[in-house]
């Protein structure tokens, strides 16, 4: 799949996984690991540069690191950019950025700026929906003589701000008119009940994704059943990296010596595998006098 195929791959006759990446080696992980997208998550993206996801880090913060992984993958990348960063203009300055870079999708959400993330038990608030409407109409509106219009996924918060599932319905449809290419509906229930009550009562004008983080132990075959379009494991790339930094850091300041951590770690050679050094070398030996 190639990296502008982001339709292909929401309109796939199939339930599509993609798996999250939050830096340029993640990101190629992923793709090797035979996944047909990356989610660039505010998330791990955030947290991996120190920030918490309350749009501490910035526009440009997000940008930068997207444009890594971009440069580095041969697959869609489907990038998170929260609330927009601001009002219509930061929304439609996303979208300009992402041509430049080569994001296939932008995702952004009906909450209010500055956002906290979806999991974390404090007051969570929705924007009024005209004005994420006027966000997507301008989205929408900036990208019409890109070659490779880039997807706009409207993802709506309101089972997360407990606003119910009329209200999740009623905004779906909503951003739906306003030009949305998805929707993605969000849930922190611990399963999967919430999200196939939206299925029944969705008309499938539009491809729906998810992200069951916290329903993770739904059986696939439901996804499709139900007729999810795009399920994103959505943190589980820096969830391991961090488990397993920990464990070796502790074990080597215990034992004074790396050699109890050989078994844990890859070897160099395939961290040079990952960024193509063999290329580098081929070129060397032509053009090194």
């Amino acid at each position: 799949m190639k990296k502008n195929d982001f339709f292909n791959l929401i309109n796939s006759n199939e339930t599509e996984y993609i798996m999250e990446a939050h830096n340029a080696i993640s990101a190629k992980i992923v793709e090797n690991a035979g996944f047909h997208g990356i989610w660039g998550s505010g998330l791990t993206i955030s947290a991996s540069l120190g920030f918490r996801d309350n749009n501490e880090a910035s526009y440009t913060d997000i940008f930068n690191v997207a444009n890594t992984i971009t440069k580095n993958i041969n697959i869609p990348v489907v990038l998170d950019i929260d609330s927009g960063y601001g009002n219509f203009n930061n929304a439609r300055l996303c979208v300009k950025e992402a041509n430049k870079i080569g994001i296939s999708a932008l995702c952004i959400e009906d909450k209010m700026y500055p956002k906290m993330n979806s999991y974390v038990n404090n007051t969570q608030l929705l924007i009024d929906s005209d004005v994420f409407v006027n966000k997507i109409l301008a989205m929408k509106e900036v990208q019409k003589d890109f070659e490779n219009p880039i997807g706009i996924i409207a993802r709506t918060e309101a089972l997360i701000t407990n606003n119910g599932l009329g209200e999740a319905l009623r905004r779906a449809d909503k951003y739906a008119d306003a030009g949305a290419d998805a929707i993605f509906i969000h849930s922190k229930r611990n399963n999967i009940g919430e999200i196939s009550e939206f299925m029944k009562r969705w008309d499938k004008r539009l491809p729906v994704i998810i992200s069951p983080t916290t329903y993770d132990n739904t059986n696939p075959k439901i996804y499709s059943e139900i007729g999810i379009g795009i399920v994103i494991w959505g943190n589980y790339m820096l969830r391991a990296s961090i488990e397993a930094m920990e464990r070796v850091s502790k074990k080597i300041q215990f034992n004074r010596t790396p050699e109890v951590v050989r078994k844990d770690i890859c070897d160099v050679q395939q961290i040079f595998d990952l960024v193509n050094l063999d290329e580098y070398l081929v070129l060397e030996n032509k053009y090194m006098v």
